[in-house]
């Protein structure tokens, strides 16, 4: 509903503001824990389930983290065959 004050000025602003807000508490959320994974992966590839408990321990969840992947181009690649096997995450 519009303000009487603004018209329809104010519906226009508050949607800019609404995602303009919400893209900067995005982005800052995703920089913690891209630094975090970043740290973690500068000695070399490391095993993701390993990546994932020290994660959990900072409170970044499992979903964060892998955005956090995303954002720096991680990759992914498998050793072993098998149970012995496992899922390894590098910097490219």
């Amino acid at each position: 509903m519009p303000n009487p004050f603004m018209g329809s000025m104010s519906t226009t602003f508050s949607a800019a503001f609404t995602k303009t807000t919400a893209t900067l508490l995005r982005k800052r959320r995703g920089r913690k824990p891209a630094t975090f994974l970043r740290e973690q992966l500068q000695a070399g590839p490391r095993e993701v389930e390993e990546l994932l408990h020290a994660a959990l321990e900072r409170g970044v969840t499992k979903r964060t983290l892998e955005r956090a992947k995303k954002v720096l181009g991680v990759k992914a690649t498998r050793q072993g065959f098998g149970a012995g096997g496992g899922w390894f995450w590098k910097l490219p």
